[in-house]
């Protein structure tokens, strides 16, 4: 079967902070993207073009991002 699909440009807007939430029962600092947690699914498909623009809301130093 021939997958005659269109590649598409699938964008992506994050802002990310933090925000004082109850996990487990636990109040926590966590991290969030654009005040979700956990953050939002990211969904593409092969072929596709993904841009992620992030929009850094965190403290000098809070988190490294690591993209393979």
């Amino acid at each position: 079967m021939v997958d005659l699909r269109v590649p598409k440009k699938v964008v992506y807007d994050f802002k990310l902070g933090t925000s004082v939430r109850f996990v487990d029962g636990v109040e926590k600092t966590v991290y969030t993207i654009n005040g979700l947690f956990p953050g939002p699914t990211i969904e593409v498909r092969s072929g596709d073009m993904l841009v992620v623009n992030v929009l850094n809301e965190l403290e000098e130093g809070e988190l490294v991002l690591r993209v393979q």
